[in-house]
């Protein structure tokens, strides 16, 4: 049973990895300029090119489809000798003005840092600048969060001069900063502070979340079976930093194939550490009791892996696998669960 409880949790969360992957927050069916396109454009006679890179909800981290985008226009730049580069970042209305602001600053920001690691000269990008909620590729509300807003343009000039950002007439442009100038992107102390002001707007500090588990306690099996049980489970935790949270867990189950079946409970506190991408693994660590028919009652501890993956701006998937070591007990005498399920961030 151990041995299925393993290789069901693997295929599990390489499907959700896949998954995951091909959900990448894309906006809709907009797909980015390719280079063959930029090509056709370049060789049509257009004055610009426009390549343009999405970001996932409140992150200025490039995604490798970000990169590839990047790869391309730098490919393109190489074969145009010294076309000149303008940089406009932006985001969409979720939040506060003056945190997109910045939040836009620090993702054109990476883009030109990225293509200097691609090897385009520094003095031929002229211009990097956040325009925030400015100029939005699609009109909203205050308070929409977009994927397509959340972008960040690479114009390029093909046939000399300097590219023009739309929605910029010549006084702005006079008054834009050359990129030489411009200060260092926020770094993650100050952006967490922004985040931790705007108190949830543009980035949700809460998360709830129900499921369903199933897991084994070999510490208190019987013969050659290892008592199993299946329940629900609920989570509510928050954020300390960007990456890093707590949580509470409240499981409750029925025991089977146990000489006192019935029903248990388990309640732990954990740390969890998980990236900020679109798909969220994430590794951590829990404490805490566990009671109950079918299980070794006592003080519980051990790790967990998982991963998240958006189903929604606040919305998610879960799948985790964790292990619990009992303090009076071997090490391989805890406690293996798996679970699965839907949250909410708030």
């Amino acid at each position: 049973m151990r041995q299925f409880f393993v290789a069901t949790s693997m295929v599990a969360l390489a499907g959700a990895t896949a998954f995951a992957q091909t959900a990448y927050d894309k906006p809709g069916d907009v797909v980015p300029v390719t280079l063959a396109e930029a090509r056709q454009a370049a060789a049509a006679g257009e004055k610009q090119v426009d390549f343009t890179v999405y970001f996932a909800f409140d992150s200025a981290e490039l995604v490798p489809e970000a990169r590839e985008t990047i790869r391309q226009a730098a490919e393109f730049h190489r074969e145009g000798g010294d076309a000149s580069i303008v940089i406009p970042g932006y985001a969409d209305t979720a939040g506060p003005a003056d945190y997109n602001l910045k939040l836009s600053e620090r993702r054109a920001e990476a883009v030109r840092e990225a293509l200097l690691q691609a090897g385009v000269p520094a003095d031929q990008i002229t211009d990097v600048e956040g325009r925030g909620e400015n100029d939005l590729a699609v009109d909203t509300a205050d308070g929409v969060a977009l994927p397509l807003n959340r972008r960040v343009e690479i114009l390029m000039a093909t046939g000399g001069g300097t590219p023009e950002i739309a929605g910029v007439d010549d006084a702005q442009g006079d008054a834009r900063s050359d990129a030489s100038a411009i200060e260092p992107a926020a770094g993650p102390d100050e952006g967490r502070q922004e985040r931790q002001m705007a108190m949830g707007m543009d980035g949700p500090q809460f998360t709830m979340a129900i499921g369903g588990i199933y897991g084994f306690d070999i510490a208190d099996g019987h013969d050659q079976h290892d008592n199993q049980f299946a329940g629900g489970e609920i989570s509510i935790g928050t954020r300390l930093t960007e990456n890093v949270s707590l949580s509470i867990d409240q499981s409750g189950f029925y025991a089977f194939r146990a000489d006192d079946e019935g029903w248990g409970g388990r309640t732990v506190a954990g740390v969890d550490f998980q990236t900020s991408w679109m798909l969220k693994p994430f590794i951590g660590a829990n404490v805490g009791y566990q009671y109950g028919a079918g299980v070794e009652d006592g003080i519980i501890y051990g790790p967990e892996i998982g991963l998240k993956f958006d189903a929604g701006e606040n919305a998610f998937y879960y799948l985790k696998a964790a292990y619990d070591f009992h303090v009076d007990e071997e090490w391989n005498e805890g406690t293996g669960l798996g679970s699965a399920g839907f949250g909410w961030r708030f």
